[in-house]
């Protein structure tokens, strides 16, 4: 009975606290029942299997077709290698901060953490936190690049750009030298503070020049909250509400080229403004059959995931990991990978 009240009270203190310290809590709770199991599996207790280690993936996207795909590879390249690869966001059942869920990777004592990076100064401090306990991180897409991060895994900003660049001279052929200016508006993912996406724009211009068609492009940039496919639909609406819509947009992520493909329908805009996107969801797919979408630029996403596992592992066994690990782009259009729109 004591112990029933002493429950109680400490329930009541806790809510005093705020609905921001609960979330928290709840998140705390639920993660420690997790550790339990996991703990158990990698001791191999009561039947379980036993795991050599024990990595977590950190992200706040868990739930796009993109990052399902990483996602896939890693767990791919955890279970070739006996490695138990636990999905934060997914686990816990609730939005979380990667900041976060790093700290409660941290407090578990994980063998390795997988990173969707930023360059926060609050992010960088959780991989220094990281590093400081002896475990290694390794950011996947986005970098962290001023932190103890010890390998980066990506795709090649500056291949990305030239391949939208290609894309865009492309349109300009079909649309011919009397044609005005085409208006191209390049979505930028606002949380994106890496620098990489200045890089993909330096190769854009970079391909129109080299063709020739630098005086026949206006090209502008604005920055979308890619956060939920709620803020960024509702972000991209205004850019058609407020002003003429671009003769093109470069969508530099899938919340982003979901968004302006279905928004292009509503306006009645299909065959008047072209897109050019970016991954192959299902979504994607369909609008690209449906001549929605002109073409988009895809990552092999499955080898990035087993790529960071790779890192992880090697610098697990060795002390030492490449630095850098990079995927290939290509093209996909309505007539297939590297078909002609």
């Amino acid at each position: 009975m004591k112990n029933s009240k002493k429950v109680r009270l400490l329930f009541i203190g806790i809510v005093a606290v705020g609905v921001t310290m609960v979330a928290v809590l709840i998140g705390g709770l639920a993660f420690f029942n997790i550790l339990v199991s996991r703990s158990n599996e990698l001791a191999g207790g009561s039947g379980e299997r036993s795991y050599d280690a024990y990595y977590a993936l950190v992200t706040e996207e868990s739930d796009t077709d993109f990052w399902r795909s990483i996602l896939s590879g890693a767990k791919e390249m955890a279970d070739e290698n006996n490695i138990y690869l636990q999905i934060q966001q997914q686990e816990l059942s609730q939005s979380m901060s990667k900041e976060d869920q790093m700290e409660m990777a941290i407090y578990s004592g994980v063998d390795g953490i997988l990173l969707d990076g930023d360059e926060s100064s609050s992010l960088s401090a959780m991989v220094e936190k990281a590093a400081a306990a002896g475990i290694p991180v390794v950011t996947i897409y986005h970098d962290c690049a001023s932190s103890a991060r010890i390998s980066y895994v990506s795709i090649s900003w500056s291949n990305m750009g030239r391949e939208y660049g290609k894309q865009i001279c492309s349109l300009l052929t079909e649309r011919g030298e009397s044609a005005e200016k085409l208006s191209v508006m390049v979505l930028l993912d606002a949380s994106d503070i890496t620098g990489s996406q200045n890089i993909l724009l330096t190769g854009i211009r970079e391909e129109i020049e080299k063709n020739g068609m630098g005086d026949r492009v206006n090209m502008e940039t604005t920055l979308i909250h890619t956060g939920t496919m709620f803020s960024a639909q509702e972000e991209i609406r205004k850019l058609f509400s407020e002003r003429k819509p671009a003769d093109a947009f470069v969508c530099l992520d899938e919340l982003s080229t979901v968004s302006v493909s279905q928004l292009v329908v509503d306006y009645n805009l299909v065959g008047n403004v072209e897109i050019l996107g970016f991954h192959t969801s299902e979504t994607i797919k369909a609008a690209l059959d449906k001549k929605i979408i002109r073409g988009t630029l895809t990552a092999d996403t499955i080898q990035m995931g087993r790529d960071g596992v790779e890192a992880l592992t090697e610098y697990r066994e060795s002390g030492y990991a490449n630095e850098y690990y990079t995927s290939e782009i290509s093209v996909v259009t309505a007539a297939g990978e590297g078909g002609a729109p």
